[in-house]
Order: structure tokens, then C-alpha cells, then sequence
């Protein structure tokens, strides 16, 4: 019964809930978060004029800014030669936790309700399988019976017939030989309706009526 409609949507349903359950378990514990950057910088600085050292003014530049970036003896004073690091770590932890732990307990009665229906449905679905498989034995030893009964009515008319020829046996004695093979013929057509009967169902109940007959669903 893997293949049936009404049991793969229930299963379906159930996955998605236990989704749902491992979220909100998540929800109920403690949050931790790091944050970090890393900064470089270059600077450039305005030169004062000292006139005891012959030293000129100079302001600083774009170009000695970028220049700053990084150190001329990298390998003693390391790559960039001005730069900042920072980080963060975060810790949120509500003990209680009421919201949380609600939806945390919600989340498995939900499971549990959709276990329960899964299962209902799956014990439901065997019965009628059950059911139409009794349905079939029964319709397949009706048809058995059903065709014996057909040609020993066949056999009656024609022995009907012969007695009526030689003038033992009426009109009326004819008739009624003909009316029991009707009644036996349509028996044995509703013994075989009944076993087609009792092969769609189980056919639908496993999901299997279409390809069976040749039907295949399109997919999106």
C-alpha cells in the first residue's frame, strides 16, 4: 500500500511534522554568535617646517596614504603596517523559554496525531484490501460454478428441444428451459463483474489502477 494516494500524503504530512519538531527543538537551545572584523589602514601626516633644521613643510598625500598600507621590512615589522582587529561573541540563553518550549511540545503532539492517522489509515486500507481479495476468491469460484451451470442449461434447452421435436414436451417446457439458461448466463456475467469489481479496488488502493491501464501521470 506504499504506492496508494491517501497513505503517501499522510506519510508526506508526517515528514514534514517531524521538520517542524526538529525546528522548534533548535528554538530551545542557547544561541551563540561570533561576529569579527579586520581592518587595515594607511595614513599620510603634514610635515611641519622647522627652520633651526632647514626641514620645508609638507602635507600629506593620497599617494603616501596607499604607500602606508603596508611595511617596508615585512618580514620584522609584518604585512600592513597599521590595522585593527575586532570580534564578538554573543550568548542568548532564555532558561525559561515558554514560547519556545510550547511550540517545541506542540510541534510533537502534532507527530504523535499524525502517526496515529497514518496508522488508521494504513489498517483501514489493509481490511478493504482484505476485503476485495475475499471478494475476488468468491466471485472466481462463482464463475467456476456459474459456467458449469451455463452448459448444463445449454444441455436442457438442447434436450428441451429434441423432446419437443418428437411431440413430448410443450411450448411452455421449452421456454422455461430457456428462461433458466438466460437466469445462468446472467450469473455468470455478474460473477465476473464482481471479480472486476473486487481487481479495481485493490488496483486503486495500491495506487496501481492507472498504470495498469496504460495511464501515466504527467510531472511538473
Amino acid at each position: 500500500l506504499a504506492n496508494n494516494p491517501q497513505a503517501r500524503q499522510l506519510e508526506l504530512a508526517l515528514a514534514s511534522n517531524r521538520i517542524d519538531e526538529l525546528e522548534a527543538a533548535n528554538q530551545r537551545l542557547p544561541q551563540l554568535d561570533f561576529s569579527g572584523s579586520f581592518n587595515a589602514r594607511g595614513r599620510s601626516v603634514d610635515t611641519a617646517a622647522v627652520p633651526e633644521t632647514g626641514t620645508p613643510a609638507a602635507q600629506g598625500s593620497w599617494s603616501e596614504a596607499f604607500g602606508n598600507f603596508v611595511n617596508e621590512d615585512i618580514s620584522a615589522d609584518g604585512l600592513f603596517a597599521d590595522f585593527t582587529i575586532r570580534g564578538q561573541l554573543d550568548l542568548q540563553w532564555d532558561i525559561r523559554n515558554r514560547t519556545a518550549k510550547a511550540n517545541h511540545q506542540r510541534a510533537r503532539a502534532q507527530i504523535a496525531l499524525a502517526e496515529l492517522n497514518l496508522q488508521k489509515t494504513q489498517q483501514s486500507l489493509a481490511s478493504q484490501v482484505i476485503q476485495a481479495a475475499r471478494s475476488m476468491r468468491s466471485a472466481l469460484k462463482r464463475i467456476e460454478v456459474s459456467d458449469l451451470s451455463v452448459e448444463l442449461s445449454e444441455s436442457n434447452l438442447e434436450a428441451e428441444r429434441a423432446r419437443f421435436s418428437a411431440g413430448t414436451a410443450t411450448n411452455y417446457d421449452v421456454l422455461s428451459r430457456i428462461d433458466e439458461l438466460n437466469r445462468a448466463r446472467q450469473d455468470a456475467l455478474n460473477a465476473r463483474l464482481d471479480y472486476v469489481r473486487g481487481l479495481l479496488e485493490i488496483q486503486t488502493l495500491n495506487g496501481e489502477i492507472l498504470p495498469a491501464y496504460g495511464i501515466a501521470l504527467a510531472h511538473s
